[in-house]
């Protein structure tokens, strides 16, 4: 857990999704942009931005992760699974119903 996903569970999504950006330039800078931890922070900023309405840049940032999952864990993977089904819900938000139900079927 991170400062950002405090805030983000407090409800101050705008407070939340500027720690959660320092702490994903945090885990880039030390880890590299191939790591499941800055997959994890990703989705939280995805979550973040999600919560305040932006569905397209939460989509962009969720895709990042999944790419980064998809490599070390395969598409079998809960965590994939995961990020796949939230993926489908905001689809579902945008009025996309044929890529959320995608999205859902291959979260199953």
């Amino acid at each position: 857990m991170n400062l950002g996903v405090a805030y983000g569970t407090l409800g101050d999504h705008q407070t939340s999704l500027r720690y959660q950006k320092m702490a994903l330039e945090i885990d880039i800078k030390c880890l590299g942009e191939n790591n499941t931890d800055v997959a994890r922070g990703y989705g939280n900023l995805a979550f973040s931005l999600s919560k305040q309405g932006k569905i397209k840049e939460a989509l962009e940032y969720f895709e990042k992760a999944l790419k980064i999952r998809k490599s070390h864990f395969g598409e079998n993977h809960p965590d994939v699974a995961s990020n796949t089904a939230e993926m489908g819900m905001l689809h579902d938000k945008e009025g996309k119903k044929t890529l959320a139900w995608g999205c859902l079927m291959k979260s199953m």
